[in-house]
């Protein structure tokens, strides 16, 4: 369970805690109890996690990292990997929103991945509207709809957390990177393929990707079954055979492509479709 809530001592007799859970996006309402998110969890990979301060003060852990939160700040983690909130005091509130898929994150940041912003930061108030929209619309939404608004929830953390991190060193490269990414679609397109389009050697290539945390292979592995996914959902593609789709999108192998998506996103591509 990506998602758990412990009591706490200071909490008044006869609050309840919320915690619900959803395929590709939590929303989990702490306070005044503990709140722990992990990046996996019974759905999946998470990865990212939003906390919004939503009444007095409160303290987030990420990794080996404390610090403190107050009313109307937010916290915001991407990639995640461990994130706790804890309340200081019994008035304390906060709103978690967990999500992913894992994909969603076109690139992953580099250096810094745990951004607080003020409660005047023009990216937290913005947070705080949809996340307090979707605590009240989620239940009742359809998986495809939680999947489709997790991921601009994820778009909206990897904004907060590259607006942290300054001015990326090398915009050109991600640049190319994105104009490559359009040629996914080609089977023949591989590793070597990618460093060519890139004017780069593939010593270089596995240099610039450390700094995006992944490898060359896992990127286009990544980026291929996401864009798979996209496709699935299109009805532009709806009249073709997820195999047809699936020999059109980069992929020779329909049983590893199979294997791949299920790993991914937790269900076999014939189910996520329907």
């Amino acid at each position: 369970m990506p998602g758990s809530t412990r009591s706490s001592p200071n909490r008044p007799a006869g609050v309840a805690r919320t915690a619900r859970h959803f395929a590709g996006l939590h929303i989990l309402d702490g306070g005044p109890s503990d709140v722990a998110v992990s990046s996996r969890g019974r759905d999946g990979d998470f990865s990212f996690a939003i906390c919004l301060q939503t009444a007095g003060r409160g303290h987030v852990s990420h990794d080996d990292m404390r610090a403190a939160i107050v009313e109307n700040e937010a916290f915001v983690v991407a990639p995640l990997s461990r994130f706790a909130w804890h309340p200081a005091g019994p008035d304390s509130r906060g709103l978690i929103a967990a999500g992913g898929p894992a994909f969603s994150l076109r690139f992953r940041p580099h250096q810094l991945t745990a951004v607080r912003l003020g409660a005047r930061h023009p990216v937290a108030l913005l947070l705080k509207d949809c996340v307090e929209q979707l605590k009240g619309f989620i239940p009742t939404a359809e998986s495809t709809v939680t999947q489709k608004l997790a991921e601009v929830l994820a778009d909206l953390a990897e904004i907060a957390v590259d607006e942290a991190n300054g001015p990326v060193d090398d915009q050109a490269f991600l640049n190319a990177l994105a104009g490559a990414e359009k040629q996914l679609d080609d089977p023949q397109f591989d590793v070597s393929a990618l460093a060519g389009a890139l004017g780069t050697t593939l010593r270089s290539l596995q240099k610039r990707f450390q700094l995006l945390n992944t490898t060359p292979r896992q990127w286009m592995s990544e980026r291929r079954l996401e864009r798979m996914r996209r496709k699935l959902d299109d009805p532009a593609f709806a009249n073709l055979s997820i195999k047809q789709i699936a020999f059109g999108s980069g992929f020779r192998d329909f049983s590893h492509f199979s294997r791949s998506f299920k790993d991914a996103f937790g269900v076999p591509p014939r189910r996520y479709r329907r």
